[in-house]
């Protein structure tokens, strides 16, 4: 059974959240992940959701603010000493070329090849990896290079927004996933300025994900203390009737073949 592990949940200036991160993970263990949250923290939240560095085959990286790549050089670093076979870490041509220049100032004392085999992506072009997993990136509208993601498995497919505003690509993205992970940084009383930074509010991730269809959402990136996500939640339902939920570090989704998502 896959699952969808929320690592973090929180944006660049939570304090009582993880910086965003998420890992989908199949029956057998084998994950990929989505960001990496903003530094070592990621490490801890990959033990308290029982994921096995070694079992890390990709790591997709959606753009470059530190709460989604900061947390790279901890993963790579720490799964170098466990296992001979490194992961792949994969993005935009942009983002692929950051991370290596920031692999090279932090990580000294194991070579390249030992940290990560390096793929950049273009966008709505579908990459297998690893025979276990497709990954297709999408625009983003955020800063240079950002993207969202959709990571397929033989029965599972999950879209995740990335940073961003506003757009009709999400939806193009998210359509026949079975979970869409949409940020929702601010709420709607600050919809003018979510959309001057590059992001979203509770309403915009309902309309794309009622305009893709889809039958679940779980609105990320939530840049609002632990126990208000009531109100997040209450905007969206406005424009969403499907299951919604607000992420939260450490709840996990499991998907069913027959029943695709379920708690």
């Amino acid at each position: 059974m896959t699952a969808l592990h929320v690592l973090g949940s929180g944006s660049a200036t939570s304090v009582d959240r993880l910086q965003t991160s998420f890992a989908v993970v199949r029956g057998d263990g084998r994950t990929c992940l989505v960001d990496t949250g903003g530094g070592t923290a990621i490490l801890r939240a990959t033990v308290r959701a029982g994921i096995q560095l070694p079992q890390i085959d990709v790591v997709y990286v959606t753009h470059m603010d530190f709460d989604h790549c900061g947390g790279l050089p901890a993963i790579l670093y720490a799964r170098a000493l466990e296992a001979s076979e490194p992961p792949t870490v994969a993005a935009t041509s942009h983002v692929v070329g950051a991370l290596r220049e920031l692999m090279a100032l932090v990580a000294r004392g194991l070579p390249d090849e030992r940290l990560a085999r390096w793929r950049a992506l273009k966008p709505w072009t579908t990459t297998d990896f690893e025979e276990r997993w497709r990954l297709t990136p999408f625009p983003a509208r955020h800063i240079e290079g950002a993207s969202g993601v959709v990571v397929s498995t033989d029965d599972v497919s999950v879209c995740f927004s990335g940073d961003t505003s506003p757009h009709d690509d999400v939806a193009r993205a998210a359509r026949g996933a079975s979970l869409l992970v949409h940020e929702a940084t601010l709420s709607d009383a600050e919809a003018a300025l979510a959309t001057s930074l590059g992001h979203s509010t509770p309403t915009d991730a309902a309309r794309a994900a009622a305009a893709a269809g889809v039958e679940r959402l779980l609105l990320a990136h939530v840049n609002a203390p632990v126990g208000t996500e009531a109100e997040f939640a209450a905007a969206a339902r406005v424009s969403f009737k499907g299951v919604l939920d607000v992420a939260r570090d450490g709840l996990s989704i499991s998907f069913t073949r027959d029943t695709g998502a379920a708690a």
